[in-house]
C-alpha cells in the first residue's frame, strides 16, 4: 500500500529543524546495545523464507523472521 510509503514517515525522530533533539543521543544508545548484543551472541533466522518489505510509519520485514539469539562461549571471558 503506497499510502504510507513517504521518507518522512520512516524515522520516528522526525527530520530537518523540527527533529527530535535527543534524536543522536537515541540512536546512539540504540547503537551501543545492538552492538552489545551482538558482540555476545550468533543471530540466526528459523526457516529458508524470503521476506518482503512493508512500509507502515516504519520500514519492516514481512513476514517478520523467527531470530535465534545464541550466546557466544568464550574460554577468556570471566563475568563475576
Amino acid at each position: 500500500d503506497g499510502r504510507y510509503d513517504h521518507p518522512l514517515m520512516r524515522d520516528g525522530f522526525g527530520f530537518g529543524p523540527r527533529m527530535c533533539l535527543g534524536a543522536r543521543v537515541a540512536r546512539l544508545e540504540l547503537e551501543s546495545a545492538v552492538s552489545a548484543i551482538l558482540g555476545e551472541h550468533f543471530v540466526s533466522v528459523v526457516g529458508d523464507e524470503c521476506y518482503g518489505i512493508k512500509n507502515h510509519a516504519s520500514t519492516f520485514p514481512d513476514p517478520a523472521p523467527s531470530l535465534v539469539f545464541t550466546p557466544i562461549i568464550s574460554s577468556t571471558s570471566t563475568r563475576s
